[in-house]
């Protein structure tokens, strides 16, 4: 592993003064010097939850007043263009390309989970479920899809039939409010984050068998709420955000993708996302109104003195290699 390769990242905020200041940042971290470079800052106008960014293009769904849409950036130089906007009738959460072309989408203020074509204004297919909060949506490794309710506390997994969404399987949960559910590098397994409970549900993604059900040590039911997951690109570990309490819940893989606790670290307030790159772990700390590095050394969260100001980061952009 190079260890002075700088790592690039692209973060969506809100802003102090609410989501009229709304951006999305774009920056770099430095592991040798520690420090990060903030390479440009678009500002977006009005409410957005994640970024799509996919090598010279970036997607950001966007909600100003009446209008709900998808703006388009370019990346070239460094610097960060509003190309064109994609109108759209709903407001999007979350998201994933299937190619350049077109990709699959989860809106949370409408209960639809929905198939838009970036070359069009409009979605080309769309799904709606009464009192639902689609939370999340992914692309498995056979081409299905599967996205979570939050609100009905559902998981359904998709076929794509020519760009129509048909519902293959559908897995209730009680009263759990399902979050986020990244897959494992090798796509055998998918780690769900429940919110209310606090806990990790290992499932099985070639017929969605609940393998296990782990508790996140410390957290407590309707209280301290999770927030993000992720599982780095080695495979090896799993973090959890826990919101309300402000920890990081750090896990080990076993040979079988079950998870086994490790430990827990304090952060700033109002943890959301995380994610990583190389041996470090780049956090979004709401309330503190900054990103906290840490890095895991022998199966333990260890946390650095550097960080980025940012007001009220969110999430982390999602980077796609299409």
């Amino acid at each position: 592993m190079n260890q002075d390769k700088s790592i690039e990242m692209m973060i969506c905020y809100y802003g102090k003064e609410g989501y009229s200041k709304s951006g999305i940042m774009y920056c770099r971290y430095q592991p040798e010097l520690q420090t990060f470079e903030i390479i440009d800052d678009a500002r977006v106008g009005g409410k957005i939850n994640f970024i799509l960014w996919n090598k010279e293009q970036v997607l950001v769904p966007v909600a100003d007043g009446n209008q709900t849409g998808i703006k388009v950036f370019s990346l070239e130089n460094d610097k960060l263009n509003e190309s064109r906007f994609l109108n759209t009738e709903y407001f999007y959460s979350y998201g994933v390309m299937k190619n350049k072309d077109y990709g699959y989408f989860s809106s949370f203020s409408s209960g639809v989970d929905a198939i838009i074509d970036f070359h069009k204004d409009s979605e080309i297919d769309t799904i709606e479920y009464e009192g639902g909060k689609s939370h999340y949506i992914n692309l498995l490794n056979d081409g299905r899809i599967y996205a979570l309710d939050n609100g009905n506390d559902m998981l359904y997994v998709y076929q794509d039939n020519n760009k129509e969404l048909e519902i293959e399987k559908k897995i209730s949960f009680g009263n759990e409010s399902p979050r986020l559910m990244p897959l494992h590098p090798n796509g055998k397994r998918a780690y769900l984050l429940m919110q209310r409970t606090n806990q990790i549900v290992v499932f099985d993604t070639e017929d969605f068998d609940e393998l296990q059900r782990i508790d996140i040590p410390g957290a407590t039911i309707d209280v301290d709420f999770c927030g993000g997951i992720f599982v780095d690109k080695s495979g090896t570990y799993v973090c959890a955000t826990i919101r309300v309490k402000n920890e990081i819940a750090l896990f080990k893989i076993d040979k079988n993708g079950l998870l086994i606790y490790l430990d827990s670290q304090a952060c700033g307030e109002m943890p959301r996302d995380l994610t990583s790159e190389q041996e470090y772990m780049f956090i979004t700390c709401s309330y503190s109104n900054r990103i906290e590095v840490m890095k895991i050394e022998n199966d333990k969260l260890v946390k650095l003195d550097t960080y980025l100001e940012i007001d009220q980061p969110i999430t982390f952009a999602n980077k796609e290699n299409i």
